[in-house]
């Protein structure tokens, strides 16, 4: 880039600056002008005080790292390592490129193809922002990825999960068409049947039973629904009634109660 570009682009307020999470951790990433602008022109030769990334889309470009030259084609981005020497030399009239600078040190320099449709997508969100003024939120999830392809993720083992209400609720959505009871609950939370029973009422406003009749209920409407011919005697068993007419009783008691 000409030093009177430079200029004029630092003046306009160009260069913006983000903390992206990467691995875990904020990293400053700084907006270049480039960023916001499609290739037009062959840059000079320069570096970053960061290492930067450079996304292409559409098209190829050679981009120029030290004494190497290295094609770009649609859905590749490369890793610059700071103080490289580099410049465009060499772009296709198809091409959309944006680059922008982010502290990773350590991070494994290199060439990385994705999918197309990911930076196609990429550059669209890009071009509905248009300026650095824009609120960049749609576009940090985008960026965080991409330089998340260069660095060693750190280790991460989820722990045990413990959300009650999650696990009574995945109880009754799972397990409505089997032959369960409070004791199944209690065994899978890992707590009494009386504490199970407690857990369920606090979270649903039923009891077990109550619940197990909601949730039967609620997908034999929706079958209704969803196959209007198919004999209500199956529907009976698909959510696990082993009699027509034990169904039937527990569905006239359940809509006369939504009444």
């Amino acid at each position: 880039m000409e030093t009177k570009k430079f200029y004029e682009y630092f003046q306009m307020g160009a260069y913006r600056e983000l903390d992206i999470y990467v691995g875990g951790e904020p990293r400053k990433t700084i907006l270049q002008s480039g960023f916001y602008r499609e290739i037009s022109y062959s840059s000079v030769m320069h570096k970053h005080c960061y290492e930067e990334i450079h996304v292409f889309h559409g098209g190829e470009a050679t981009v120029m790292l030290g004494k190497d030259r290295l094609k770009m084609t649609s859905g590749d981005i490369i890793l610059l390592p700071r103080q490289m020497p580099h410049n465009i030399i060499d772009y296709s009239d198809t091409v959309v490129h944006c680059a922008f600078q982010i502290e990773l040190p350590g991070a494994e320099s290199g060439v990385v193809n994705l999918s197309e449709r990911l930076t196609e997508c990429f550059f669209e969100r890009l071009r509905e922002i248009g300026n650095p003024e824009c609120d960049h939120s749609s576009l940090i999830g985008f960026i965080s990825f991409f330089a998340e392809q260069f660095i060693t993720p750190k280790e991460v083992i989820p722990s045990r999960a413990t959300d009650y209400a999650f696990f009574i609720h995945e109880f009754f959505s799972m397990s409505y068409a089997d032959d369960v009871h409070i004791s199944d609950l209690a065994r899978i939370l890992r707590v009494s049947e009386k504490q199970a029973e407690r857990l369920v009422v606090k979270h649903t406003g039923r009891t077990f039973v109550e619940e197990l009749t909601t949730a039967r209920m609620q997908m034999a409407e929706q079958l209704m629904a969803l196959e209007p011919r198919i004999p209500l005697t199956t529907i009976a068993s698909d959510v696990g009634y082993q009699s027509y007419s034990g169904f039937w009783k527990a569905y006239k008691r359940f809509k006369e109660r939504d009444q």
